[in-house]
This record gives structure tokens, C-alpha cells and sequence, in this order.
């Protein structure tokens, strides 16, 4: 049996692992690629995760996320890859991995789960310049 077949990505800002195995994601912004997200500063680094969820699997894998900003590029950024092996009696596979650094700029992103090397799965999301919020109009 292969890599999973991956069918969804939620998109949020922290995934938690809860007791019992629940997760828990805080801050949702949504399923990619249905998703606009607004940043105030792109000059400032952003953290978003993502929870890939996919059938069953098996064998052992390093899996990593990989970031492509609008115009192709790889866009730099820390994110801890995953090593493990998958069991193929559990009918269900989650890859939670995050992202945390400087984008370029607004734009559709290309975001992909790479497995071995390979990209397994992949999902657009556009990050939008977001408005800033001006305190003293709000006083």
C-alpha cells in the first residue's frame, strides 16, 4: 500500500493534539483551497498550520510541507518535517505541519505535502493585504 491518498486540508492558525486523540484547531480559517487570508504586514513573519487528512497508508516516510510563493518561488520559512511509518490497519492518515516565516506578498501560494521527496498533494490559498486598523478613528 502506498502513501495515503490525501482529500483535505484544513487551514488554521494552531492544531492541538487533545486527550483521547482529538484535535483541536484554533483560529480556522477554512478547507483549501476556499480560503482568503488577510495579512496586515508582510513584512512581519506568519504562522499557519495545516491538517492534511487522507486515507490509509503504510511504509515509512519523511514528510515535509513546501511553501510557493506567487510568482513560483520557494519561500523559505521554518517547518518541522515528520518521520514515521504509517499502519495500514488504520483507515485514516493526519499530517499536521506548520509554517512560520516572511511572505513575499499577496498572492495565491501553492501549498504541498511532500512525502519521500515527492509532492503527494498540493492546494492553492491567497493571502490577501489586509486593512489596517487605525485605534484613534475607534476612541
Amino acid at each position: 500500500m502506498p502513501f495515503p491518498q490525501i482529500t483535505t486540508c484544513l487551514v488554521c492558525e494552531v492544531v492541538r493534539q487533545e486527550m483521547l486523540g482529538k484535535y483541536a484547531l484554533l483560529g480556522f480559517f477554512g478547507v483549501a483551497p476556499q480560503i482568503r487570508i488577510a495579512l496586515r504586514d508582510f513584512r512581519l513573519p506568519y504562522t499557519v498550520s495545516f491538517f492534511f487528512i487522507g486515507g490509509s497508508g503504510s511504509g515509512t516516510y519523511h514528510v515535509e510541507l513546501r511553501v510557493r510563493g506567487p510568482s513560483g518561488q520557494l519561500v523559505q520559512g521554518e517547518s518541522v518535517p515528520l518521520d514515521g511509518a504509517l499502519d495500514p490497519s488504520i483507515p485514516v492518515s493526519n499530517f499536521i505541519l506548520f509554517f512560520n516565516g516572511l511572505l513575499p506578498g499577496p498572492g495565491q501560494y501553492r501549498i504541498s505535502l511532500v512525502a519521500n521527496q515527492a509532492e503527494t498533494y498540493a492546494t492553492n490559498i491567497n493571502f490577501d493585504q489586509g486593512l489596517g486598523v487605525n485605534w484613534h478613528a475607534l476612541a
